[in-house]
């Protein structure tokens, strides 16, 4: 388990036909476009976890606040394998000091910095967002759960926070644990 260097996996941006981006990447292994298409458009880290790449990708840049996390799990062939989105929910009301413009309370009631990437050996990485600490198992074999197909998308829903995964999602790499 090891951080890897920005040069290995990279994402390149889809601009839209009027030069916007369409917040969405290609993502590229060792320089070469692996024809896979995911949602968001910087990389915010990327880890090796046994044979894969395990990818937190967001709209906004390192140092941004964020209001998702998208969450990915890609083969060293380029295959995606599994894909997690953690998303703020909705207004959660805090007091600010006085002079604190609306635009400024919204800012910091709604979003979440993601801070505090730690590895934690042999397959667990720990960070924080949206004044949580995450804890996500990586397995190196699928687990199979009727639970994702049964109950949909939502696997928590505590404190405003979201974890989705994809309707077709019948098996997980993932688990992950809110501190």
């Amino acid at each position: 388990m090891q951080f890897v260097l920005e040069n290995i996996v990279q994402l390149k941006p889809i601009f839209k036909w009027n030069g916007n981006f369409k917040n969405k990447s290609r993502i590229l292994v060792k320089g070469r476009d692996i024809n896979c298409v995911i949602d968001g458009i910087f990389l915010d880290c990327c880890i090796e976890v046994f044979l894969y790449y395990l990818l937190i990708v967001s709209y906004h840049g390192r140092h941004d606040e964020k209001d998702c996390l998208f969450v990915y799990l890609l083969s060293k062939d380029g295959v995606l394998l599994d894909e997690v989105i953690i998303r703020v929910r909705f207004f959660e009301p805090i007091i600010l000091p006085v002079g604190t413009d609306e635009y400024e309370a919204d800012l910091n009631s709604y979003w979440g910095n993601l801070s505090n990437i730690s590895l934690l050996p042999p397959n667990k990485i720990g960070f924080k967002f949206a004044n949580h600490f995450w804890e996500i198992e990586v397995f190196e074999k699928p687990l199979y759960s009727w639970s994702f197909f049964v109950f949909n998308k939502v696997d928590v829903s505590e404190d405003n926070i979201l974890l989705m995964r994809n309707n077709w999602q019948y098996k997980t790499y993932f688990k992950f644990t809110m501190i």
